[in-house]
């Protein structure tokens, strides 16, 4: 009966989920915060932050929210947030000929203050994200002890209503200077990327991957040079990095014509900046284009359609062993796309490379008809690092791609097992990472099966101070089979079900099995498997639907007896 109330519910929530993953651009509300402080001299000379704010600005899809401000003592805006038309691109464009670097001071915490001082309560509906740049440490004064203060604050207060506003911070540090561990902090806690690069020639590349973490752009595969445009495209980006030697860029339309950016063509705008071209081409001709170029992976196809893969965000901190599910579907004028004729005619792939070795791993994401969605379940079992996931779907006549950026950090919580007692009991211990886990989320079991079948279930106490320890009889001889199960969140605030490998212990010091007339009868320890899980559920999701489907999370944990290793697995 519990197996199906569990199984109904689950369902419900399917259905109900099923198409609230992605935002459309007209649900994104970006900032962008850039260091005008005097020391920008040194570490940006050629003022490189200008052409890096412009190709964001360029490639910020029409329909979102948008804000840029300057800060050193003071805050100043470029643009004040508003939605993204072809007017907020020419006056923000415009208004990236202010940024200097002659401030006195690097008053992180007002610019902060400024650029969310509009937000309200959370809301579901948005996605919010910061964009800060810095190449120095909290500097708000001559006195030490204020930006000292200050500091404090920004980690205490401010990241606190940050992230109550359900805010995203993503921060640049231009320099090896800067506050690394303030800018990783911000970033960590409220699921945004951290990037440290040691001159301003990286800026481009990363404010380009701070762009697609945010707005999410809508793609095409960009390979080998060649990229295919289909009828529903009616305008289309083309973003191509150069070195200072490279030869002057050649688009090749699928006539064959050559254009560059002295072409006189009204449908054309190319805008040549320091380090890349940005060709926009409206109403591109359909068929295969090429670029006369060296391939470089951070070039890219951006383009405006009606016919869009979206991507359910995933997490941008994840930690190693968990099961990431990525799930992607196809929409058209903003409709999901259900037809199972046409699905059936798509063909869906995750390629995931690693940033510092780019090897890359392509397997294919299988189509849930029942849900019209590509959907498949990955484990982070690669080595602590940064990795890009990029997910494809070929229709044949048209394809299209959605990237993200993960940090994979290490395991959460680490699990031991040993004998005691002269060899006739079991100690049982838990370390959980304060950095990486809430430990006041913590709450699990463990179950013991026995050499002799049976089962015992063991609560485990609070982790309020990081680890726990437990030690239970072992009367019999053979083989103990430990699975601990915990429940908890990140220390972003994301939901975890920690299912860590099972542990073996061999006890020779007790009693054989072999030697009495009847199988043992052991007592176990009775936890009331529905109240325990309500319990948690109230405590970790404050919602008992939600809570409820974790029945089955209790029913599996008595029945299976094969687990994955050390699996965190994302709700």
């Amino acid at each position: 009966m519990l197996q199906s109330l569990s199984k109904s519910i689950a369902r419900v929530m399917l259905v109900l989920g099923a198409f609230a993953g992605a935002v459309s651009a007209a649900n994104v509300d970006v900032r962008i915060l850039i260091d005008v402080s005097g020391s920008m001299r040194k570490n940006d000379p050629a003022n490189l932050r200008i052409p890096a704010v412009r190709l964001v600005t360029e490639l910020m899809p029409h329909g979102a929210k948008a804000g840029i401000w300057m800060f050193s003592e003071t805050v100043e805006p470029l643009i004040v947030p508003r939605t993204v038309d072809a007017e907020w691109k020419a006056s923000a464009l415009k208004a990236t000929n202010k940024i200097h670097s002659r401030g006195q001071f690097t008053n992180i915490e007002a610019a902060l203050a400024v650029a969310t001082q509009d937000w309200a309560a959370a809301d579901d509906d948005v996605e919010r994200h910061i964009i800060l740049l810095t190449d120095g440490m909290v500097d708000v004064s001559k006195r030490t002890a204020d930006s000292s203060a200050s500091r404090e604050r920004i980690l205490g207060e401010t990241l606190t209503r940050i992230k109550g506003l359900g805010v995203q911070v993503h921060t640049i540090a231009l320099s090896s200077n800067s506050d690394r561990e303030l800018l990783t902090t911000l970033a960590e806690s409220t699921e945004g990327w951290a990037e440290q690069v040691e001159n301003a020639v990286s800026l481009q590349r990363v404010f380009l991957h701070m762009f697609e973490q945010a707005a999410k752009p809508d793609s095409i595969p960009l390979l080998d040079n060649r990229f295919d445009v289909d009828s529903s495209i009616s305008e289309m980006t083309l973003l191509v990095f150069r070195g200072e030697a490279a030869e002057p860029l050649q688009l090749i339309n699928p006539a064959g014509d050559p254009l560059d950016k002295n072409s006189k063509l009204a449908n054309v705008r190319w805008r040549a900046e320091s380090g890349y071209d940005l060709v926009t081409v409206a109403s591109p001709a359909t068929g295969t284009w090429q670029i006369n170029t060296v391939p470089d992976p951070d070039n890219r196809v951006l383009i405006v359609t009606d016919l869009k893969l979206e991507l359910d965000p995933l997490p941008t901190n994840v930690l190693a062993e968990e099961i990431l599910t990525v799930s992607a579907y196809m929409t058209e004028h903003g409709e999901p796309m259900v037809r199972d004729d046409f699905l059936t005619l798509l063909n869906a792939e995750l390629a995931v490379s690693s940033v510092s070795s780019k090897e890359i791993t392509v397997t294919a994401i299988p189509l849930d008809r029942d849900q019209a969605r590509f959907i498949a379940n990955r484990v982070v079992d690669w080595p602590v690092g940064e990795y890009e996931f990029v997910v494809r779907v070929d229709g044949g006549t048209f394809r299209r791609e959605q990237r993200s950026r993960l940090r994979v950090h290490g395991a959460p919580v680490i699990f031991s097992a040993a004998v005691s007692d002269g060899g006739q009991a079991l100690d049982f211990s838990a370390h959980a990472e304060a950095d990486l886990i809430a430990l006041e989320s913590l709450t699990g079991l463990v179950l013991v099966t026995k050499p002799d079948g049976l089962n015992e279930i063991l609560e485990l106490p609070s982790f309020a101070d990081g680890a726990v320890n437990l030690t239970t009889p072992a009367p019999l001889n053979g083989t103990y089979r430990i699975e601990p199960r915990l429940l908890g969140r990140s220390s972003s605030g994301r939901l975890l079900n920690i299912k860590a490998a099972p542990l073996e212990v061999e006890i020779t010091a007790g009693v054989d099995l072999t030697v009495l007339d009847d199988k043992p009868t052991i007592e176990a320890v009775e936890v009331p498997p529905i109240e325990w899980l309500q319990s948690a559920g109230i405590v970790l999701i404050g919602n008992v639907v939600v809570g409820a489907c974790l029945v089955g999370v209790w029913l599996q944990l008595g029945q299976r007896r094969r687990i994955r290793s050390n699996e965190v697995v994302l709700q």
